[in-house]
């Protein structure tokens, strides 16, 4: 079983869901690291991939977060929604408690928006490696028994650039909305087109290795060319003939990106107030990330 906080797509709040992961789905390996005694009472663990420094005492057997500003859960280790729920997620550089109780027998209970919470539910899912922020976190001196943690991965930024798939599981705070450059309907045209023995499965895996752009939800929604069904608006080519905008995207991926992007990219400068230093530097890292994935 693994744990990971994720925003809910319905109300958009932080919720905590637990997953059964079995040893062939490649998912049961859990990072271990070992804590770092910061002074004679205290020991302290750090990750790249957390801001923050995770410490606990072992004389007081409480633990806080200090200097982050992720939200996390620790577990008591028994099956998701079977047992005593996790301790309540506090407040960042909050102190809690870490309790190792003796499992209770009860229902089980829905994940509730963060840090209200009292317990995750229990998903089967399709999922990846990268979905989770998780660690075993072992005391090498044997004082504090091993423990099992979580957090929240860091928020969507203004204007941040990856792959849609790494936004995945981030919060976008109600302010921002992903926009696949170029449109995944489109990329989803070009790799059947280009590898039609590919199976379904795999060309939904590979549209998550697209570029992409976190931006603010009025310009996605009213400005990007590929929003809804902007995506199916028909095109008279020069020979006469009718194509929708994905198809005629798919037909250039490169030139579609520059085509997507420059009316973001206008909305952005007229509203926001965007740099055209700032535009260029977005669409050289959109080529980039999309020319590693080979899409072009």
């Amino acid at each position: 079983m693994r744990f990971r906080i994720e925003e809910d797509p319905e109300s958009g709040e932080l919720v905590s869901r637990s997953y059964e992961v079995g040893g062939k789905s490649g998912l049961d390996r859990v990072r271990v690291r070992f804590a770092k005694q910061l002074n004679k009472e205290t020991w302290g663990f750090e990750d790249p991939s957390i801001k923050g420094t995770f410490v606990w005492s072992r004389s007081a057997g409480q633990g806080k977060f200090e200097w982050g500003s992720s939200q996390t859960t620790v577990h008591d280790g028994g099956a998701g929604g079977s047992t005593t729920p996790p301790t309540p997620i506090p407040e960042p550089r909050s102190v809690w408690g870490l309790p190792n109780p003796a499992p209770a027998s009860l229902p089980p209970v829905p994940g509730t928006p963060i840090p209200e919470e009292q317990g995750p539910n229990i998903e089967t899912l399709p999922i990846e490696d990268r979905d989770f922020n998780d660690f075993i976190i072992v005391d090498p001196m044997g004082g504090v028994p091993a423990i099992y943690v979580y957090f929240q991965k860091a928020s969507v930024r203004d204007l941040e650039v990856d792959y849609y798939g790494n936004f995945e599981g981030r919060s976008r705070q109600g302010l921002y909305e992903v926009d696949h450059i170029p449109s995944k309907e489109a990329v989803r045209i070009y790799l059947k087109g280009t590898y039609p023995n590919l199976k379904d499965d795999i060309i939904e895996q590979m549209t998550d290795r697209v570029a992409a752009v976190a931006i603010p939800i009025e310009v996605h929604r009213q400005c990007s060319e590929t929003y809804g069904g902007k995506n199916n608006s028909k095109f008279r080519t020069q020979d006469g003939g009718l194509v929708t905008q994905k198809v005629l995207d798919a037909s250039n991926l490169e030139a579609a990106v520059d085509a997507n992007w420059d009316v973001n990219a206008e909305c952005l400068r007229n509203e926001y107030g965007v740099s055209d230093e700032k535009i260029e530097e977005i669409r050289a890292k959109l080529h980039e990330l999309n020319r590693k994935a080979g899409l072009y």
